[in-house]
């Protein structure tokens, strides 16, 4: 195995098998690549490139599926009531759209879509929202992204007469009690064998409801896929298998057909369509557009956004809204982050040479809408696990998130559990509360915790080198294209070049040299613990070998992104 050092990460160069070979149409360093991503042959090269939603997996193998079913069948014969509830965040907002577009094209409009407010309700299946359905006499309970940890509440439904279904992707203990719902759909169940643990609660959503469509035939025209992969974004869920052929579905839907609503708000931040292009602008442009909603306000708004069918002067003011109050979002969030730097660097003063294991850090003043987007930028920053607190009311509240070698709900589940109040989430992300008089005990329990993972050293693999000749090649380009929608296990491709020499920069565009016959156009792709561009200018003409992939910019021409320079080679 082949290990270089970059300036912000430890590669390895990946060595696939000698005998493997896919076709002599398909460059070979892209046919490593593909190898790499567990495409093997031209049967499964076929279903990456073009996958087919009917060779996903039966959704109806996770445990209680056929009750779910049989129940939404019951209540949407008999017309009965139905209160779906949902989340404040894009995977909670689109799995409710997705039921409500659902009921709604099957001629039932006895229905209500409930999106609680972050700020006087929180996260979970709210008293609230019991007492609303209790009080206007639902009959059908659905909770959509959340439900898991609400069993007391959901108690109280089922005490009420209501039948209640659970559709939920949040992770559980082991020897957790499961919730008395009458149907828990839970890729984590433990009793489920179902092959995807890491499906958004918009997808479950979707792949359910359609399920419904199929075995029943109602409704008989209804869309969601693209609302599938919007959550499946969002919530940066794995894109291999189910995940990923349900986002590249989805953004073939929208570059098909957009929501008004979609289109409106591109309209308003001065997108253009090709947007749904690239799975990163999404999860770069789209998605915070939408998530602002519920970050900064309520929910609804964006909600609005996914639902409308036609476009009017409501749906326009509605995107205007979002977008500027995306930009006011933006504000806080640079001024909280600076101010958790600060705080930081007065308790680790060499917190850029040396940082702890993991950083934890309190605002009273801070914005419970933007604590988790400052705790990703920490992450982001030093590769380190992050926590950020606020108060509120008397109790901390916090959104931690991690880097992919520290299991954090398996951390704050071993190791500070009896410091918290309460406590849900991913392997990366999750929410958190806890007393103030607990935090010195739960500080320091999550820093041993996470000291068990170092040292932490940002890693990843190169799929092949390249020759500066076969850059040239525009069909390599556009095969990268090809790995879209690119993300978490299903990265886009990354390419040793060697002998390029940086020339220099022009509006944030870099350019590279091969002797005088050749430009390169390029851009850095990641932010990284060290700034790519002051080493590049300061190594201004010398040659380097730099990892990158090359794209198809708008024009149809060839750049590189750049995502490291390489410091040492193998010897």
């Amino acid at each position: 195995m082949t290990f270089l050092q970059g300036l912000n990460t430890r590669w390895t160069l990946y060595q696939p098998s000698l005998s493997f070979y896919l076709s002599p149409d398909i460059p070979f360093p892209v046919q490593k690549a593909l190898h790499r991503r567990g495409v093997h042959s031209l049967s499964e090269l076929e279903m990456y490139l073009t996958p087919q939603e009917s060779c996903l997996p039966e959704i109806e193998a996770l445990p209680d599926v056929e009750v779910a079913l049989s129940l939404l069948h019951t209540a949407l014969c008999q017309q009965a009531p139905i209160f779906v509830m949902g989340d404040y965040d894009v995977d909670g907002m689109t799995a409710a759209a997705l039921f409500g577009s659902f009921l709604a094209k099957a001629g039932h409009s006895a229905y209500h879509l409930y999106l609680p407010d972050r700020f006087t309700e929180g996260y979970g299946v709210s008293s609230y929202a019991v007492d609303k359905a209790i009080r206007e006499g639902y009959q059908l309970f659905i909770a959509v992204d959340c439900g898991t940890k609400d069993r007391e509440q959901v108690a109280r439904l089922k005490a009420a007469g209501l039948k209640v279904i659970i559709l939920d992707h949040h992770a559980m203990h082991e020897g957790e009690e499961i919730p008395p719902a009458d149907a828990f759909i839970n890729p984590h169940r433990p009793d489920s064998s179902y092959p995807n643990r890491y499906l958004s609660a918009g997808a479950l959503t979707y792949r359910f409801l359609r399920a419904y469509q199929q075995r029943y035939g109602v409704p008989s025209q209804w869309e969601g896929v693209d609302l599938a992969a919007i959550s499946l974004l969002a919530d940066i869920m794995p894109l291999v298998g189910e995940n990923r052929a349900l986002v590249q579905l989805g953004m073939t839907q929208l570059q098909r057909e957009m929501r008004p609503g979609m289109a409106a708000l591109l309209q308003a931040a001065q997108l253009s369509p090709q947007v749904f292009q690239r799975s990163r602008s999404i999860v770069y442009q789209v998605i915070p557009r939408l998530n602002v909603s519920g970050r900064l306000h309520h929910p609804k708004y964006a909600l609005y956004l996914l639902l409308a069918q036609k476009e009017n002067k409501k749906l326009v003011q509605v995107a205007s809204y979002l977008n500027q109050l995306n930009a006011y979002r933006q504000s806080l969030q640079q001024k909280a982050y600076q101010q958790a730097i600060a705080q930081l660097i007065s308790e680790y003063p060499a917190l850029y040479t040396t940082p702890p294991p993991a950083l934890v850090v309190f605002g009273r003043g801070w914005n419970k809408g933007v604590i988790g987007l400052v705790a990703s930028k920490l992450v982001e920053h030093f590769h380190r696990p992050a926590i950020v607190l606020k108060e509120e009311n008397g109790i901390l509240t916090g959104s931690a998130r991690s880097p992919q070698e520290v299991p954090l709900y398996q951390v704050l589940k071993e190791f500070c559990a009896p410091f918290l109040l309460r406590f849900g989430g991913h392997e990366k992300a999750a929410g958190l509360s806890l007393l103030p008089e607990k935090f010195s005990a739960f500080r320091q329990a999550f820093l041993e915790g996470c000291a068990q993972y170092k040292p932490l050293t940002r890693t990843d693999i190169i799929d092949s080198s390249l020759s500066v000749e076969e850059i040239k090649d525009s069909s390599l380009a556009l095969w990268c294209e090809k790995f879209e929608p690119i993300g978490p296990q299903n990265e886009a491709p990354r390419f040793l070049i060697h002998g390029l020499r940086f020339c220099t920069e022009e509006n944030g565009r870099l350019y590279f040299a091969n002797g005088t016959d050749a430009f390169y156009e390029g851009r850095i792709e990641d932010s990284g613990s060290i700034s790519l561009k002051e080493f590049l200018k300061a190594k201004r003409g010398t040659p380097l070998s730099i990892v990158a992939t090359p794209r198809l910019s708008p024009g149809g021409r060839t750049m590189l992104r750049l995502r490291d320079v390489i410091l040492t080679e193998p010897s």
